[in-house]
This record gives C-alpha cells, sequence and structure tokens, in this order.
C-alpha cells in the first residue's frame, strides 16, 4: 500500500486541478449520454465523471493503474471538490442518465412494435383479413397439386 501512496502522492502533486474539475464534454450531457452508450456503461454518477477526467489526466503522466485512478478520484472528490462542483457533475451524470434511459425506452418500444408485426390481426371479413395479414397464395388447389416453382398456370404454358 505504501508503494501507492507513493504514487497518489506523485499523481496529486502532478495534476492539475482546474482541468479535472471541469464538467466534460463542456456540460453536454447528449454528448456524455453518447460516450457512456459507447463505452456500455449503463449508470454515470458525478464521480464517475471526475474519475474519466483524471484518468485522461493520469494517462498524460503516464499512469494506468486502475487502483490509483480511483483512490485519486475520492480523494479529490472528498477533499478538493466544492460541495457546488459535486452538485454539477452529479446534475450532468443525472442528465446523461435520463437520456439513455429515454433512449432504452424508445428501443424497447420499437422492438416491441417490430415483434407485433408479426401478429396476426383477427377479423371476420376477408377482405380485411387480407389486407391486414396479406393474402396466402399456398393455399389454393393449385398450389397443392403443382411443385412449387413449377411456373404452370390454371391457363396453360405461355
Amino acid at each position: 500500500m505504501n508503494n501507492y501512496n507513493n504514487y497518489q502522492n506523485y499523481l496529486l502533486d502532478c495534476i492539475d486541478y482546474d482541468s479535472v474539475s471541469k464538467l466534460p464534454y463542456d456540460n453536454n450531457p447528449q454528448l456524455v449520454a453518447d460516450q457512456s452508450r459507447s463505452l456500455n456503461i449503463r449508470f454515470l454518477s458525478g464521480m464517475s465523471l471526475l474519475r474519466r477526467n483524471i484518468k485522461e489526466f493520469a494517462q498524460t503522466l503516464p499512469i494506468h493503474d486502475r487502483t490509483m485512478v480511483n483512490l485519486t478520484t475520492e480523494y479529490i472528490w472528498y477533499f478538493y471538490l466544492t460541495p457546488s462542483q459535486k452538485k454539477e457533475f452529479t446534475t450532468l451524470a443525472d442528465k446523461a442518465n435520463k437520456i439513455n434511459y429515454d433512449k432504452i425506452q424508445i428501443n424497447a418500444d420499437n422492438i416491441n412494435r417490430i415483434y407485433r408485426l408479426n401478429t396476426p390481426q383477427i377479423t371476420n371479413d376477408p377482405v380485411v383479413n387480407n389486407f391486414y395479414n396479406g393474402s396466402n397464395f399456398n393455399e389454393g388447389l393449385v398450389s397443392s397439386i403443382l411443385p412449387a416453382g413449377h411456373g404452370s398456370t390454371l391457363f396453360g404454358h405461355f
């Protein structure tokens, strides 16, 4: 653990607190939501947005240790950021989560509609039935006698 403390102190000494405390994507929740979906992140928090900033900064040093980034994120979140900065990060994360939730709902609704396209509509009128469910040309006498793809018609060969 002592080694982590040395690296964490190094990271904390080098870090640009102003840059890591800026909201990602210029506070644009749509861009944050798009990025989280592309990375398969299901839920964002204010701290996870800060972690993203710290991870990007740590990679410039280069520090790629996930534990180091997590420890540094927690330290900055609890001991450096003001309550208003934490609220800004949390609000941005909440807005991005809402956008992603709405997209999930829209996709689920669309999939449900597509699924229902295959459900036959029940009607008593054969014309309406053919309109809603399509005509089935394989139920006639000719289709049951002739092999599929024969090309013959009731009127003979042309």
